[in-house]
């Protein structure tokens, strides 16, 4: 992948004077900046690795079917553990936990089964998990961690 400042500098090469305004506003629009990432897999990157250092072994990510998905699926002992993870800006009035609603519970609860048919048939104890990241963009433009809150067995799978 080429980067912001190689393009620009063959741009200004090749293109000098008032050209060379229009491109460099048109490679900062189309080429990826530190935050063009969007904030729920840079989050679910952050919670994993967070979860790891916890003592939770990773079995898999990003666990999706038609019921519903499943953001982060660990092992903690012998319990499997289905981790739901929100990402928002410190400044943002919806927080993580607030966003789990109703029918969010329903959609994890019905991928959680799918993935213990499927994946883990002999599983005997499971529950699951929230964690929730809040993040601060810094002068450059890049996400830093503000805060990771980690919420256990938020409620029964049944």
């Amino acid at each position: 992948m080429i980067s912001y400042g190689r393009v620009y500098r063959r741009v200004v090469y090749r293109f000098p004077g008032a050209l060379t305004a229009c491109l460099r506003n048109l490679a900062r629009v189309f080429l990826p900046t530190p935050t063009s990432v969007p904030p729920g897999p840079w989050g679910e990157r952050v919670a994993a690795r967070f979860i790891t250092r916890q003592g939770l072994r990773i079995l898999e990510r990003y666990f999706r079917v038609p019921a519903g998905e499943i953001d982060v699926v660990a092992l903690d002992g012998q319990t499997v553990v289905f981790v739901e993870v929100k990402t928002s800006a410190v400044s943002s009035r919806a927080r993580g936990l607030d966003r789990i609603g109703r029918e969010k519970r329903r959609r994890i609860r019905r991928a959680a089964m799918i993935f213990l048919r499927r994946r883990r048939p002999g599983a005997v104890s499971w529950r699951v998990d929230a964690v929730v990241v809040e993040y601060r963009l810094d002068p450059r433009g890049r996400r830093r961690v503000e805060s990771i809150d980690w919420y256990p067995a938020l409620f029964p799978i049944d």
